[in-house]
């Protein structure tokens, strides 16, 4: 018979009341009741008889009777730890069974057979036995991680996912993606409202849906906040302001999600049902995009190839493993790949440009043990580049320069190169003086960063900010004299008895800043501030220039400019076009 991923046959009596069981009968394990110490068992409607590899129908008026057994009384028939096909790989992965033990690479220094934590927002539980530390210095980036665990883990995220119905959590999704297969059998993807979904998938069609902004936000931010992934958050990343995208998973029946590789870092939690995992390297350090072979949406398919020819010539070929149909047919054989098996309770973290593929077991994986519903969530960690900071910043510095503006008007191929080499030599220089303090401004980098900020009486919340840019840097004098940060734009408009200063770095696609602040100041202080909108790269603003009577307004002005980075001390701030 073919192994099912409950099963589990009895290897060892125990005094509490197994009776009734002997060695070598069958039981299911349910896991969404299990714990670490304690398996939640119900006897099979099979048994046993000749050899493992048969089963017999046991009496159909026998009545399944469910049992607490100790891991060690039993043994999966289908074990979750992965098989690594390749020496290569094997050193790649890190895995746990924290239940029945085996996995591990022998270096952890980790026992095994340890309670599990139950999985709340941020890294320590994703991360267990590791540690969050550990697991960033030592995983991260660099190997697949994998520990099975049991449902008891599971509690506080069913708070969250309406206790994994699929139904009520479908009623609360902010957007709904239904898996369709057309008339060749290749799977299409449809945005589709919940109402709709839910109807396909009683069809038996599956499904991925965002969970509400508010959960969505609640689980994300904290993982990227120790991951040390925050600054995404505030760059353009699709629209996200929490550094990457959850998405809810829900399979009827066997689905298989042929293999590809993701641009995000992925870390998935088993909620219910079981899933067949298999994963590789592809060669390609962060990549820029996805890449879905098996896509039927040719256009994506070709940009994104594309894309991925602009910085690598690494293979994009799929892995091709031995007992795939037809196999012998591929010209490729790629062996090293690592396979395991998710069951509720269990976490995989698979780095971002990891082949995998992901395949869901039959619904009728055991009549004892309610199975029939693979639900699994997908945390995508999706932070800002250094390429994206870069770029989003010289789009702002270029456009200081009338010529950079000016419409391309070809006369012949080299007056063009001339004129090109003109503005490339302009741009060289300016290149060259721009500091990591004219991209990165302290305020960027905050936990929590204030969108807006009040300065007037006793000077609001910009007090606070000037007194960090003061522990950053060092104390606001009478003196002190600051510059414009090419980088760096300001708009002031008056409303009222208040003035709005806008504060913003970057141009990412659509025109939308990625940092941007308002401050909310008297109209008394309008002067002030449009003496910074009209200060000229490379010349010098100090307080008493300022114009401010009251010099601990005017050093709060000053401050809260500077820590939101568009006014730089002037020893730093030699920036010319």
């Amino acid at each position: 018979f073919s192994p099912t991923p409950v099963c589990c046959i009895v290897t060892s009596k125990s005094s509490l009341g197994l009776r009734d069981l002997a060695l070598g009968d069958f039981v299911d394990i349910d896991y969404s009741r299990s714990s670490t110490l304690s398996l939640s068992a119900i006897r099979c409607v099979h048994c046993l008889s000749g050899d493992e590899s048969k089963r017999v129908l046991e009496s159909l008026k026998t009545k399944s009777r469910r049992y607490t057994l100790h891991p060690s009384f039993v043994r999966p028939l289908l074990p979750f730890t992965g098989d690594s096909k390749g020496k290569e790989i094997e050193s790649l992965v890190w895995e746990y069974d924290s239940v029945f033990g085996g996995g591990g690479d022998g270096k952890s220094g980790v026992s095994n057979l340890m309670g599990t934590p139950i999985f709340e927002p941020g890294l320590d539980s994703y991360s267990w036995p590791l540690g969050s530390e550990r697991f960033r210095r030592e995983v991260f980036d660099k190997k697949a991680f994998v520990v099975h665990g049991c449902g008891t883990r599971l509690n506080v995220l069913k708070q969250d996912f309406n206790h994994f119905d699929v139904k009520s959590m479908l009623d609360e999704a902010s957007k709904v993606v239904v898996w369709m297969k057309d008339r060749r059998g290749k799977m299409q993807y449809i945005q589709a409202t919940s109402e709709v979904g839910w109807s396909c998938f009683n069809s038996g069609h599956s499904l991925y849906f965002n969970p509400s902004i508010k959960v969505q936000e609640k689980w994300m931010r904290a993982i990227c906040m120790e991951l040390g992934l925050n600054f995404g958050m505030l760059l353009d990343t699709g629209g996200s302001t929490f550094g990457g995208d959850l998405e809810v998973f829900a399979v009827q029946g066997p689905h298989v999600t042929p293999w590809h590789f993701d641009a995000q870092h992925n870390f998935t939690i088993q909620l219910s049902g079981f899933k067949s995992w298999k994963v590789a390297r592809s060669g390609i350090a962060n990549p820029m995009t996805n890449l879905h072979p098996s896509s039927t949406n040719m256009g994506a398919l070709m940009e994104n190839i594309k894309l991925h020819r602009t910085y690598t010539s690494s293979s994009l070929d799929p892995p091709v493993y031995t007992n795939l149909e037809n196999s012998a047919k591929n010209a490729k054989d790629f062996s090293q790949f690592h396979s395991f098996v998710l069951r509720p309770g269990s976490v995989a973290y698979v780095p971002a440009g990891w082949w995998h593929t992901v395949q869901s077991f039959d619904p009728n994986v055991s009549p004892s043990v309610d199975s029939s519903i693979s639900v699994s969530i997908n945390m995508s960690v999706d932070a800002g580049r250094w390429a994206d900071l870069l770029m989003s910043r010289l789009k702002g510095l270029v456009a200081r320069d009338a010529r950079w503006r000016q419409r391309i008007q070809v006369s012949s191929l080299p007056s063009a190169q001339t004129h090109l080499g003109l503005l490339l030599s302009s741009l060289k220089s300016s290149l060259e003086a721009l500091t990591p303090s004219h991209f990165l401004p302290p305020a960027m980098l905050l936990e929590h960063r204030t969108r807006v900020i009040h300065l007037g009486g006793s000077h609001g919340n910009a007090r606070h900010q000037r007194e960090l840019y003061e522990q950053e840097v060092g104390e606001i004098r009478d003196t002190s004299k600051f510059e414009r940060n090419p980088l760096g734009s300001i708009a002031v408009i008056s409303r009222g008895e208040k003035v709005e200063v806008i504060v913003s770095h970057g141009n990412t696609r659509g025109g939308t800043a990625d940092f941007e602040v308002t401050i909310v100041a008297p109209k008394i202080l309008r002067p002030s501030f449009d003496s910074v909108v009209h200060l000229k790269t490379g010349t010098c603003l100090n307080l008493l220039e300022l114009g401010v009577e009251d010099r601990e307004l005017g050093k709060t002005l000053l401050g809260t400019l500077a820590f939101n980075g568009l006014l730089l001390p002037s020893a730093q701030a030699e920036v010319s076009n």
